[in-house]
């Protein structure tokens, strides 16, 4: 699970409780990254600190990302399997239409999206 946010951004830290519960639930399954762009970094330290953000967080300095993800707006969340191929992940948010990209906030850690990871775990085991 790779998400991009900005320190600005209500619907990011809105979000953070949801991948940090994602993350305690299924850490051990999947690996959660958090990346911060537009921003400095003492802004960035604080977002992480204030909302306990338990999983690896970067922050794009340069602004690479947003040009080579193509980013359109935060929060912007993409599912990349183990091999880095983008993954089509149904959206429970939007009649579970497959997309390869989330932009705002998503319930990470809802029942629905919990079910979807691990039968994608099972079909990848």
């Amino acid at each position: 699970v790779l998400n991009f946010l900005a320190s600005w951004c209500e619907p990011c830290a809105g979000e953070m409780s949801d991948l940090n519960a994602l993350y305690d639930m299924l850490g051990d399954q999947l690996v959660v990254v958090a990346v911060g762009v537009e921003d400095d970094d003492s802004l960035l330290r604080k977002f992480r600190d204030k909302y306990h953000v338990k999983f690896p967080f970067f922050h794009d300095k340069h602004g690479y990302a947003k040009v080579r993800y193509r980013l359109g707006g935060y929060p912007e969340t993409f599912i990349i399997d183990p091999d880095g191929k983008f993954v089509l992940f149904p959206d429970p948010e939007n009649g579970m239409t497959p997309s390869l990209k989330f932009i705002g906030p998503r319930r990470w850690s809802s029942e629905e999206m919990i079910q979807i990871f691990q039968a994608i775990f099972k079909r990848n085991s």
